[in-house]
């Protein structure tokens, strides 16, 4: 009887490791992993300008000629959490430039967690903008004259870095006065949805 279960012993240690494992697979890979996608439109432009100028947001202080950046967050989103290294790297960059950040909070979590940045957009705001925004890490940029420059993606593909960072190449043209209007972008990378 002994040896027998000398035998058995590897195969039901086996057995339980799996019987543990799968629900804990499925919970990681569909909470986790299946939350991202490829590609994302980004095709709102018009309706997420339109929320932004019917509460006023540029005339806040008329004396202010900064660029603004809107970023659209999710703390639960893994890709939001690639792309908050490079995003706060850009906060301390520019922070000189005359350009303001923004964070749009769009977790709708019960939990308790720490907001990355200060400067925190307004909950009303957030939610006139929920059915509009459809993916997270997405940004809006105007330019210093309240000029909409930019709705996105935060970078292309799945790694976010100076190379990949389609607000970075924003910010730099608009501060070298070179403007041009992206407005209807269709993302591939790393995304969320709302």
């Amino acid at each position: 009887m002994k040896n027998n279960l000398g035998k058995r012993l590897p195969w039901l240690v086996l057995a339980g490791v799996i019987i543990v494992s799968l629900p804990i697979y499925y919970y990681v890979s569909h909470n986790y992993f299946l939350s991202t996608i490829e590609i994302a439109f980004f095709d709102k432009a018009d309706d997420v300008e339109k929320v932004f100028n019917d509460v006023n947001f540029h005339n806040k202080d008329s004396s202010s000629s900064a660029i603004t950046v809107v970023y659209f967050w999710q703390a639960y989103c893994p890709c939001d959490a690639t792309v908050l290294p490079h995003y706060k790297l850009m906060t301390k960059e520019y922070g000189e430039e005359s350009v303001d950040f923004y964070l749009a909070d769009f977790s709708s979590t019960d939990q308790d967690y720490e907001l990355p940045f200060d400067t925190i957009l307004d909950p009303a705001i957030t939610e006139k903008l929920r059915p509009l925004v459809t993916h997270t890490p997405s940004v809006v940029i105007w330019d210093q004259n309240g000029s909409l420059t930019y709705y996105g993606p935060h970078n292309l593909g799945f790694v976010c870095n100076s190379d990949t960072s389609f607000v970075k190449k924003v910010i730099d043209s608009i501060l070298q006065n070179i403007t041009s209007k992206n407005t209807n972008v269709v993302g591939n990378g790393c995304f969320c949805k709302i």
